[in-house]
């Protein structure tokens, strides 16, 4: 994928397409998420664009791409394909096998990445509060009505906060002032790298138990959450899954498929009865924001600096690649 933080932390991802074409590729992927990502597709998409129109050799090479890529449809027979009933396929995930399958594939998918006070799972007698999105955002299939039932069936005392998917600052300390009366909460986020005012929230709740529900990579904005689970998904069975393990009904065997350990909670975590707007830029008021020239930081991230890299010896250039083989002409069209 082309938005990879590899490739965004040193080249816009405009230049970055024109140079993946240049070297040969054929289909470029900017990501998954519908909405977040679109302006991104629509920006690279001009640039390589007016590249391919200001140099004839690229347009060349545009030919040699469509030409692969139809000859690969061919040979798999996608030039014939059509699309299928919609109703039909919805009709047949919702048989009983298929569902039985997609909760069986939840329950294993939830990672319990730490827990370091025990936590969990919530006791009967614990006052438990929910924080989490009212509404999911341009992607996912989040229903915070299907988090909410499943939570209560199991701790019906539950208290709720649902907040926006980009929380402002006075509904972030309305919350946090919630959280101080509860013996547990739940921070529940989606992306909360992407919205910062989700990390906001994180930071301003002390001792949450934060609840990735869909990017495990939120590790890394919530270093002040001795507990940590990710879902890697908000589709109701997902949801469902992430209650079952909360209220001890199973265990969290998913593995985290990637290296975190550079996201682990700071050793140390002041509680504070209210969250200071001075402490967080993200929750100040305009007027706090201008009088805190250096704000008051209580809660700081551990931050491990990665090592100095040496300077590498110069690599010798290799030589420019041959002309590329004749391409095998196109199959003739189905009769």
């Amino acid at each position: 994928s082309m938005s990879m933080d590899a490739i965004d932390r040193k080249f816009t991802t405009a230049q970055a397409v024109v140079m993946a074409f240049r070297a040969g590729i054929d289909l470029l992927a900017t990501g998954s998420d519908i909405g977040r990502f679109e302006p991104a597709a629509r920006r690279e998409y001009q640039s390589l664009l007016r590249a391919i129109r200001d140099e004839p050799a690229l347009q060349q090479r545009l030919n040699e791409s469509v030409r692969r890529i139809l000859l690969t449809k061919a040979r798999y027979g996608l030039l014939d394909w059509t699309p299928h009933d919609a109703a039909a396929a919805d009709a047949i995930l919702a048989a009983p096998e298929q569902l039985t399958a997609a909760r069986a594939v939840a329950a294993k998918s939830v990672t319990l990445m730490r827990d370091l006070d025990g936590q969990l799972p919530l006791k009967d007698n614990d006052a438990v509060l929910l924080i989490a999105p009212r509404e999911r955002d341009a992607v996912g299939f989040y229903n915070s009505t299907v988090l909410v039932d499943a939570l209560r069936a199991c701790h019906p005392k539950l208290e709720v906060a649902l907040v926006d998917v980009r929380p402002g600052g006075r509904e972030i300390r309305a919350v946090a002032a919630r959280a101080q009366k509860a013996d547990k909460t739940i921070v529940a986020v989606f992306n909360a790298r992407f919205y910062t005012q989700q990390a906001a929230l994180i930071r301003a709740v002390n001792r949450p138990v934060v609840a990735a529900l869909r990017n495990p990579y939120d590790a890394f904005v919530a270093n002040n959450a001795p507990a940590f689970v990710a879902t890697f998904s908000d589709v109701p069975v997902s949801l469902e899954a992430l209650a079952s393990v909360l209220c001890g009904k199973a265990q969290a065997v998913g593995r985290m498929p990637v290296d975190l350990s550079r996201a682990q909670v700071a050793p140390t975590v002041t509680p504070t009865a209210q969250p200071s707007p001075a402490a967080d830029p993200a929750i100040a008021t305009p007027t706090v924001a201008r009088r805190a020239a250096r704000p008051v930081v209580t809660r700081r991230p551990v931050i491990v600096r990665r090592p100095i890299a040496t300077r590498r010896p110069p690599v010798a250039r290799r030589p420019p690649p041959a002309a590329p083989p004749a391409l095998d002409p196109l199959p003739p069209p189905p009769p």
